[in-house]
């Protein structure tokens, strides 16, 4: 059996609610078919995802996520900026950003450590962020310029702080009208 499998970190519900207050503003100025916005219940940052997992593979995931996280302390992580993913001039993604944060590309590598026996030749560049909406294909070329252009004025603005104390390993179910997440495990730091 597989699962469909994801590592992440979910802020606290003051700092969804001020993400998500931006979110709303965002829709009201960039009211474009080709967006889609993604639930704020559903907000979170990646840090590792895994897809297609084999059900034997997770008592070792969980056995090994769990020593890590025991070696990791809780810190602080301020969300600031909005930016964006794009692919060849088409946008991808609208993000909300996180601060540079040593302890956070710690947290990266400790989990892309634990999880490397599932995907041993996938090395992956850490850019936390936390997704607020994605593109498609039906958006046009100036469409995506205009986001692009109106994200700008949103590069320094400041969501708040949020205390980490532990992150999740989540399946996510993928339903015609959206992702579905259900927590398999929790991982307390140390």
């Amino acid at each position: 059996m597989i699962k469909r499998l994801f590592i992440a970190i979910e802020p606290d519900r003051n700092l969804i609610d001020s993400i998500h207050s931006l979110q709303k503003e965002l829709q009201r100025l960039l009211p474009f078919k080709g967006i889609r916005w993604v639930d704020p219940s559903l907000f979170h940052i990646t840090l590792r995802f895994l897809g297609d997992t084999d059900v034997r593979q997770i008592p070792k995931l969980v056995s090994l996520l769990n020593s890590a996280a025991e070696t990791r302390p809780s810190f602080s992580v301020v969300f600031e900026g909005v930016g964006h993913f794009s692919s060849r001039g088409a946008l991808r993604t609208i993000w909300a950003g996180t601060r540079g944060n040593v302890q956070l590309e710690q947290l990266f590598d400790t989990v892309n450590h634990c999880t490397g026996f599932l995907q041993p030749d996938q090395k992956q560049r850490y850019s936390p962020h936390l997704t607020l909406a994605r593109g498609s294909d039906r958006l046009t070329r100036q469409e995506s310029a205009l986001i692009i252009q109106t994200l700008c004025a949103y590069n320094e603005i400041f969501f708040g702080e949020t205390y980490l104390t532990g992150f999740e390993l989540f399946e996510s179910t993928l339903t015609p009208t959206g992702p579905v997440y259900k927590k398999v495990q929790s991982f307390n730091l140390g």
